[in-house]
């Protein structure tokens, strides 16, 4: 369990926030993880909730990703729903 600011996050929220944010801003893992100055292996494992980053490393993405380290304690967006989605 990750603590950000005294608050439990489920690492499973943790990797889908990830996910969503980088690809919404459009980066690759390889990008992020350049600018944050890790591998892309650990960006991997952090979206596929096999690890959880430690706190230096998620207040690190969130400067990345230009957003508050609280966001991603939000639940994922719900996927839009297109005119041909079943």
């Amino acid at each position: 369990m990750l603590k950000i600011r005294g608050l439990d996050m489920d690492a499973a929220l943790f990797g889908k926030r990830l996910k969503e944010m980088r690809t919404e801003a459009g980066l690759t893992q390889m990008a992020l993880a350049k600018m944050v100055g890790l591998s892309q292996k650990a960006v991997s494992s952090w979206e596929k909730d096999q690890r959880e980053p430690s706190l230096a490393n998620a207040v690190a993405l969130a400067q990345a990703l230009g957003v508050e380290i609280t966001d991603f304690l939000k639940p994922p967006k719900k996927p839009r729903k297109g005119r041909g989605a079943k």
